[in-house]
C-alpha cells in the first residue's frame, strides 16, 4: 500500500532480499552523499570483511557484483559512476529500522572505511553515539590518510571531518597530535 511505505519496505528488506543485499544498503545508507561504484565495493567489501570476522559469515564469490545487480533499478540506482537509493523513503525506513538495531548500527560504524560514512544521516537521524571498536580508534589515530576518499576531489574537506570525529568520539593526546 503505497500510503504505508514503511510496511513495503520492511517486506522487501526484511524478506524478499538476500542478506548481502541488506548489507549493501545499510553501507550506501552510511555515506553521506551517493558514493562511486568503487568506494561503495570497497566500504561493502569491509562490511562483508568484519561480518565475516565478528559473525562467522561465509563470503559470496562475486558479493558484490551479484548484489548490485540483484537490486540496481528496484532499491538503488546506478547514475554513471554513482550509486544512490532509488526512493527517499527507502532512506526514511532505514532510518526507523537503524534506530531499533543498535548492533546493527555498530556493525557498520565499525566497518566503516571512508571517512564521509561517518555521516550525519548516519549518527544524527539516527540519533545513534557511536560505540567505537579499539580497532577503528586506533586506525582512525594511527592511518587516518586510509580513511580519505581517493577518489574525491576535497582532500581538505575529508580531513576537517576526520578532526571533529577524532575530537568528538575519540578526544585523546595522539588524536591532538593528528588534528
Amino acid at each position: 500500500n503505497f500510503n504505508y511505505p514503511d510496511e513495503i519496505w520492511n517486506h522487501a528488506y526484511n524478506y524478499q532480499i538476500k542478506p548481502d543485499d541488506q548489507l549493501l544498503l545499510s553501507t550506501l545508507f552510511s555515506f553521506s552523499n551517493a558514493p562511486t561504484i568503487d568506494e561503495l565495493e570497497t566500504a561493502f567489501m569491509s562490511r562483508v570483511n568484519h561480518e565475516i570476522n565478528t559473525n562467522n559469515k561465509t563470503k559470496e564469490i562475486n558479493a558484490f557484483k551479484k548484489s548490485i545487480n540483484r537490486i540496481d533499478g528496484g532499491l538503488i540506482i546506478t547514475k554513471k559512476d554513482n550509486v544512490d537509493f532509488v526512493n527517499p523513503s527507502l532512506k526514511d525506513y532505514l532510518i526507523k529500522f537503524l534506530k531499533e538495531d543498535r548492533d546493527e548500527m555498530d556493525r557498520i560504524v565499525n566497518s566503516i572505511v571512508y571517512i564521509t560514512q561517518f555521516s550525519e544521516q548516519l549518527f544524527e537521524t539516527v540519533n545513534y553515539t557511536p560505540n567505537l571498536s579499539e580497532d577503528l580508534k586506533t586506525k582512525l589515530v594511527e592511518d587516518y590518510n586510509s580513511f580519505v576518499r581517493p577518489s574525491y576531489h576535497d582532500y581538505d574537506s575529508d580531513l576537517i571531518q576526520l578532526a571533529i570525529i577524532l575530537k568528538k568520539h575519540i578526544n585523546t593526546r595522539e588524536c591532538d597530535s593528528v588534528i
